[in-house]
């Protein structure tokens, strides 16, 4: 992730608004034929500390993770719904806007789905940890010291 600060105002906490940011990113969107130039890009622009830190990897994204911004999930699975693949090279997403600024994606790679074996272990764990959990439920444990 690429991101740059913005918001609806530009006073001397916020450089930017949303649509200069935007209008920033694509050029800079322009001017990124891979990933290594992506991270390049990355290094040089970005300013959110902790993703500049990582060269703008942010991991593997689930639906529901709370660790990356909704606004950037909606983003990257909304493309992916709607039947995009993300090929070899990897695949630009944005300019994404979000509350505190705007963000360029570069999505690499697509985690494979767990094999059956793999995906039926994982229920049927869920499945008796619900069990416990509804047979004893936690606030009806009592610890004696």
């Amino acid at each position: 992730m690429l991101f740059l600060v913005a918001g609806r105002f530009v006073n001397e906490f916020m450089p930017r608004t949303w649509d200069d940011a935007e209008t920033e990113l694509r050029k800079l969107a322009e001017k990124c034929p891979d990933q290594q130039t992506f991270v390049t890009l990355v290094a040089k622009h970005s300013e959110e500390p902790g993703t500049k830190k990582q060269r703008g990897d942010l991991g593997f994204v689930t639906r529901g993770e709370a660790r990356v911004p909704a606004g950037i999930r909606e983003a990257l699975f909304q493309v992916l719904d709607q039947g995009a693949t993300i090929p070899l090279k990897g695949l630009l997403i944005g300019p994404v806007r979000l509350d505190s600024g705007v963000a360029l994606l570069w999505a690499s790679e697509r985690r494979p789905s767990p094999s059956w074996e793999e995906m039926s272990e994982r229920v049927h764990e869920e499945l008796r940890r619900r069990f416990l959990e509804d047979l004893m439920p936690t606030d009806s444990v009592v610890l004696e010291e």
